[in-house]
């Protein structure tokens, strides 16, 4: 069996804050760590600021994370690498999708 992981450095503005530095380099060990482990697959994506809302919060999106999990999933599939593939995170007010294609069922979770 093998892991694939889906997540995205922290943000960093221009130039990043101290604060952003020590989150970024405490993400970076966490991510080598998880490369060095036998048969996990390290996929990351971007963090990307998308403005503040009304309460002046910041907003970020991950980019890519969503391309490079479907890709994966057609390639794996295509090769009949894998039959079925579930991801069942515990989500709030979480809606519910299955996909099906000759040899893989998919079943994901997002956020309405």
């Amino acid at each position: 069996m093998r892991t694939y992981y889906y997540h995205c450095p922290p943000y960093q503005s221009n130039p990043p804050t101290e604060e952003e530095r020590e989150r970024l380099s405490s993400r970076q060990k966490f991510f080598s760590a998880l490369s060095r482990l036998n048969r996990f697959q390290l996929r990351l994506g971007k963090l990307e600021k998308r403005g503040e809302d009304a309460k002046g919060k910041p907003i970020f999106v991950q980019k890519r994370v969503d391309i490079m999990l479907g890709v994966d999933m057609v390639q794996l599939a295509s090769t009949s690498q894998i039959q079925s593939s579930t991801s069942r995170g515990v989500l709030p007010r979480a809606k519910r999708v299955r996909l099906a294609t000759r040899k893989m069922w998919v079943d994901l979770s997002f956020r309405l």
